[in-house]
């Protein structure tokens, strides 16, 4: 046999081997989203009459219709009588919720908008009686209602200038300021700070509001080792990091195959927002990829208890902050490289 023939069976196949990895991941990404998604439920127009496995995803549609009504009462003029259909697929939705799981404070926050709901359409004279029933009927079921205070939800109404005045600080040196750190102190970190991070991260936006996210912290270096033995891009520093933030994202909140990478978008948000709040704390951290094949993700899966309807995201390696350190100076791309300026509309859609 030529070197010739040699080369090229070779080459064919390591062709054939990284199509069948690239194969594998695919099939276990999809076989993933199909189980652990509520796509199925949008066949029957995301009311679940019981079809729905977990209280996950069934939360999901709940907080999914909500948001829906939520912002468009938060429209500059919103229709009188929009969304009967809406609000009624919530009611069953909220209905079924507590009968099969139980009060969630969520249900709570669906139940204020639609008393929202009720309140800018008795305004408008444009209430619909059968909804106004079904939803009595609701207060009545569930006990938990009787004492809301009716103001978890809604539209919050702000001058430009109350709005502004919370945003008069110079952002450019905290964000250019912010380099991901390799160095760390042998000063354990506070918990509550850690804490902290992940509430002020919790506005983060995210597709209707389901907030699909989830922040797994493992405290202290012994914790953070175990886990980065998982990661394959902390050598040479993995040892000084005091904890660990793995940030996950919840299958069970999404409803159709064109929502199949929304969980990569929610969560990579979120993580940023991880990032940034652990800045604002003087927290140095380190965002580690996570862009493993199925048997490391099960494994870490399998090790820590993160849910399997979870998609990993990436992890963040925290610590507290040398008297003295050096960070890679990672310059960034020209502006022109970063930003392209449309220079016409585009032709209306027409799909």
């Amino acid at each position: 046999m030529t070197e010739s023939i040699k080369y090229r069976l070779k080459f064919y196949l390591n062709f054939v081997q990284v199509f069948c990895d690239l194969f594998r991941q695919v099939l276990y990404d999809w076989s993933r989203f199909r189980k652990f998604s509520s796509y199925a439920i949008s066949i029957f127009y995301l009311k679940s009459n019981g079809r729905v496995k977990t209280s996950y995803q069934l939360l999901a549609l709940i907080q999914a219709d909500a948001h829906k009504v939520e912002k468009a009462l938060a429209i500059t003029k919103p229709r009188p009588g929009f969304g009967v259909a809406v609000v009624k697929r919530l009611i069953a939705n909220v209905e079924e919720y507590y009968q099969r799981f139980g009060f969630n404070s969520r249900l709570d926050i669906a139940y204020c908008v639609m008393q929202k709901y009720v309140d800018f359409n008795v305004k408008n004279d444009s209430l619909d009686k059968d909804l106004e029933n079904l939803l009595e009927d609701l207060g009545n079921t569930v006990f938990e209602f009787k004492n809301s205070k009716n103001e978890a939800a809604g539209v919050i109404h702000y001058t430009k200038e109350e709005y502004l005045f919370k945003t008069k600080m110079d952002l450019e040196d905290f964000f250019m300021g912010r380099y991901s750190m390799r160095q760390f102190s042998e000063q354990a970190l506070n918990l509550k700070d850690l804490q902290k991070a992940i509430y002020l991260a919790s506005k983060t936006p995210s597709v209707c509001n389901r907030q699909c996210y989830h922040a797994f912290i493992a405290q202290g270096k012994e914790k953070a080792s175990s886990v980065l033995s998982y990661q394959l891009g902390n050598r040479g520093f993995g040892d000084q990091v005091d904890s660990v933030i793995t940030v996950t994202a919840d299958l069970s909140c999404f409803f159709s195959s064109s929502e199949r990478n929304q969980a990569w978008i929610d969560g990579g948000l979120y993580a940023m927002s991880v990032i940034y709040a652990l800045h604002s704390l003087g927290i140095a951290s380190c965002p580690l990829n996570w862009s493993v094949n199925p048997k490391r993700d099960l494994a870490l899966k399998n090790a820590s208890g993160i849910p399997h309807s979870h998609s990993i995201i990436m992890m963040i390696a925290c610590g507290n902050l040398k008297d003295e350190f050096s960070v890679a100076q990672s310059k960034r791309k020209p502006m022109d490289e970063l930003c392209t300026i449309m220079d016409k509309p585009l032709s209306q859609c027409g799909l």
